[in-house]
């Protein structure tokens, strides 16, 4: 694996199960809405990460909870499908 690149999942419920399972950093959707649209509190924390990965499900929801801000850093998350699993994404 790739241990030096920091990976964040914007996960559903079954992709947290996987994240926990692999010691892998992960946000739910209460925790995006948590920001609550607030950029600087996005921008800290998305900056601690090379990339985010995004549950199908919640990436749909990605621009509604975070407005555009993860589009202007550079770091739109990349989409895992359904049942996909986080570490053959990471690899």
């Amino acid at each position: 694996t790739l241990s030096f690149i920091k990976v964040c999942v914007l996960a559903n419920a079954a992709h947290i199960d996987e994240a926990n399972a692999n010691g892998i950093p992960y946000i739910d959707v209460d925790g995006l809405k948590a920001f609550n649209k607030d950029k600087t509190k996005i921008k800290k924390w998305a900056k601690k990460y090379d990339v985010l990965l995004a549950s199908d499900s919640v990436a749909k929801q990605t621009t509604k909870l975070l407005g555009n801000v993860l589009v202007k850093m550079g770091l739109f998350p990349v989409t895992l499908a359904e049942g996909e699993k986080i570490v053959n994404k990471i690899d």
